[in-house]
């Protein structure tokens, strides 16, 4: 392995195993450093149809294709009472080519990617950590340990797509923006014998709002059900995580049912939202890639089809700039700017959806002037808007505020 590369990247879940591969196979020498063994257990296992295309150009979209993995084709939201269910088909949206995607189990999903990246020419340091990054004149000088060795690598670009641990952002002191919505935490297994919706829907994430919160229901196989419960710290009442999704679930009808005959397989396990977005996701010679960017409540499924575009799109910087080795400030706000929209159109969804009169409106869609056409696309992961849909998402989010005053929408109650 050499100790001099072009490239470094922190992580080798979908931003790092993405932006490696797409890297290498753009003639730049790449190391990716991962501190943990795969396969491994991770959380997201909902993919959205707008991040095929970044899977397609990596040259892993076939390998997906052959897992056994469930089509999904679209999502569908519900109140927890079960009154009412809105389906969203894909197929049905304002952009062509989103119709289907995967339900993954990331374990295996992240393996593929990472295999892809280190077939395609990275190097790979796993299991390893990054101890010290520092910044010279010519790039970085990274200092990693793996196992009882001790190195140092060098590199023009430093790429951070380590996760919420935000490595390079606390380095850097780097400001961040809070998302204007309480903390939230989430409590998930997997679960066999959880009902199933049939035909080309059986496939769909479904998403179960309540009072305080939302359910998950994700098929993951032919047999087992990744079930979780977001909710804010208000539900613990001093009770250990199952019993709070037991309890939660006991006392919510459409749960109390779909969930009727289920059996966990696995542990329980609970995830912290700790939501921000910093204001800078790239300098002369660094990258902020997906979480390691921000992280928001992921409800819509969003966080590897940001985790992916930001890794392209830092991919296609590099390899536009390998010439000067450096970015531009044009060029660095170009891909804050462009990166921290597509979060900012998600983080104006959540915090619809988490809005009781804005999700009265969500739950009662007119496509007048094809709104809902447009909402679909955006549900897909058409979330860096172009001008279609716009101005529909506007009109849409203009629905809602005007609901808050004038009730266009029928208000139910959620529990």
């Amino acid at each position: 392995m050499s100790t001099n590369y072009d490239c470094i990247i922190l992580g080798g879940g979908p931003a790092g195993s993405a932006a490696g591969a797409l890297l290498a196979q753009g003639g730049m020498s790449v190391c990716i450093i991962e501190k943990e063994t795969f396969p491994r257990f991770h959380i997201g296992e909902s993919l959205l149809p707008a991040g095929n295309e970044t899977l397609r150009r990596m040259g892993v979209w076939e390998s997906i294709e052959q897992t056994d993995f469930i089509t999904k084709q679209g999502a569908e939201f519900t109140y927890g009472s079960g009154d009412n269910c809105v389906h969203i088909a894909f197929r049905d949206g304002l952009i062509d080519g989103l119709d289907s995607t995967r339900q993954v189990r990331r374990a295996e999903f992240d393996q593929i990617l990472l295999e892809k990246a280190r077939g395609s020419g990275c190097d790979l340091c796993q299991p390893a950590r990054v101890t010290a990054a520092e910044q010279t004149d010519q790039g970085w000088n990274i200092k990693l340990s793996q196992g009882s060795e001790t190195e140092q690598l060098n590199a023009t670009w430093f790429l951070d797509a380590g996760g919420r641990g935000r490595f390079l952002g606390s380095r850097l002191k780097l400001l961040t923006t809070d998302v204007p919505l309480p903390k939230r935490f989430a409590v998930f297994s997997r679960f066999r014998g959880v009902k199933r919706r049939e035909g080309d829907r059986a496939g769909n994430i479904i998403v179960i709002r309540i009072l305080d919160g939302w359910f998950w229901s994700i098929p993951v196989s032919e047999s087992e059900t990744s079930v979780g419960l977001v909710c804010t710290r208000k539900y613990l009442n001093g009770g250990n995580q199952e019993e709070i999704f037991y309890e939660a679930v006991s006392s919510n009808p459409f749960m109390k049912n779909w969930m009727a005959d289920a059996k966990s397989v696995e542990p329980f396990r609970t995830e912290s939202d700790y939501s921000y977005i910093h204001e800078r996701f790239a300098g002369e010679r660094w990258f902020l890639l997906g979480d390691a960017a921000g992280f928001i409540d992921p409800v819509f499924s969003s966080g590897v089809y940001l985790a992916l575009k930001s890794a392209e799109a830092a991919a296609d910087s590099i390899l536009a700039a390998r010439d000067r080795g450096v970015l531009s400030k044009a060029e660095q706000t170009a891909f804050t700017q462009n990166a921290r929209a597509s979060m900012k159109t998600m983080e104006q969804l959540v915090c619809s959806f988490y809005h009781p009169k804005d999700f009265s409106v969500f739950m009662h869609p007119r496509n007048v002037f094809s709104v809902v056409s447009a909402i679909n696309s955006i549900v897909a992961g058409r979330s860096d808007l172009n001008f279609q849909l716009w101005w529909r998402f506007l009109f849409f989010r203009t629905l809602c505020r005007i609901n808050r005053l004038v009730p266009l929408a029928p208000r139910l109650q959620l529990d």
